[in-house]
């Protein structure tokens, strides 16, 4: 299994193909658009300036082409905005066609408008469909399939049993697909999410708040309520054991090294096993954002984990030989999957 690795800056590139990386996804925003649409009208949204999420400059994309170059280690272009007014498709296919004449023709989208303009134009590029998009059975793939896709990102805690039926009946075997594991702790759903990414205001999912059923005693939608519930922990200060209290959010919504800590804003490295025998084939980091070693230190981890795998025959084997390695016994709170996933 490959390791997707954030890429924040140029700076990082060595270091993390150092640390181990496979392959990354970035994301690039000229400053022109910024200029134009500022925050409001996203490219791939992750409209930070404050913190390093993306690559503004034109000068540190050459840099970054020479790079790569020398390395052989990929970069994927995100450009996940879930939509683009019309004025936008020619600037957003003119941005693509400077990236490929620099050497960069894999773009992770996640628009069916956008996917459907560029093939429309035979821009040929590579398109990995984003996570954002909404991969959740395997119609989706079965319907994206026309527009030769090379790699399906399921959304972020898909359940394994539906990311294994969604590859086991796609049709097309010759795809690879990629799965979050580390970092993804928002409770919503990419493709349903509208909230806006910046420096300027915290999104949704960092707002003080606590999640319930309106009916407690009801059994019906297990796994989401299983999903709002991990958002019920972060959000959790176990000290004051008050789900509301600002310093909380604070501490979760800040990219910080100084107090970090590995999964604390969720983890699935234990499912690694049952993911690779669905079909996975990239294993997705999320840090765009995060500093250098904060990155380093979750590689370093997932390298780790994924090099169990070779040493052992079973699901149960492979988690209790991980959390004996590097867990000293004990799993991370915040478990993107079923326990029961298989």
């Amino acid at each position: 299994m490959k390791i997707v690795t954030p890429l924040s800056c140029t700076d990082y590139y060595v270091p993390l193909v150092e640390s181990g990386a496979d392959e990354f996804f970035c994301g690039i925003v000229p400053f022109e658009w910024l200029d134009k649409y500022n925050v409001l009208m996203p490219l791939n949204r992750r409209e930070y300036l404050l913190d390093n999420c993306n690559i503004c400059s034109m000068s540190s994309i050459k840099i970054l082409q020479k790079m790569v170059t020398a390395y052989k280690v990929k970069v994927k272009v995100t450009l996940n905005s879930l939509f683009y007014i019309k004025e936008q498709y020619g600037q957003v296919v003119e941005l693509i066609k400077i990236l490929k004449n620099h050497g960069f023709n894999t773009f992770i989208i996640a628009d069916i408008a956008l996917i459907n303009y560029l093939r429309a134009k035979d821009i040929r590029c590579n398109i990995h469909l984003s996570g954002e998009c909404g991969t959740y059975n395997h119609y989706t793939l079965d319907f994206f399939n026309q527009f030769n896709i090379s790699r399906f990102i399921f959304p972020g805690k898909e359940s394994i049993e539906n990311i294994h039926s969604c590859i086991k009946y796609n049709p097309n075997n010759q795809l690879e697909y990629e799965s979050f594991v580390l970092n993804d702790w928002c409770m919503f759903i990419g493709a349903y999410c509208n909230t806006i990414h910046c420096d300027e205001m915290p999104h949704t999912c960092h707002l003080p708040s606590q999640i319930v059923r309106t009916i407690p005693s009801s059994s019906k939608y297990k796994n989401i309520y299983r999903i709002l519930n991990l958002r019920n922990k972060l959000s959790r200060d176990n000290d004051l054991k008050d789900s509301m209290n600002k310093k909380v959010h604070y501490k979760l919504s800040k990219r910080r090294a100084d107090d970090y800590n590995f999964a604390e804003k969720g983890c699935g490295l234990c499912k690694l096993f049952q993911l690779k025998k669905a079909g996975v084939t990239h294993i997705k980091l999320v840090g765009r954002g995060h500093s250098l070693e904060m990155v380093k230190r979750d590689l370093e981890i997932i390298k780790k984990s994924v090099g169990l795998l070779a040493k052992v025959k079973s699901a149960a084997e492979f988690e209790q030989m991980l959390k004996s390695n590097l867990f000293n016994n004990k799993c991370p709170n915040i478990c993107f999957y079923n326990a029961d996933d298989k």
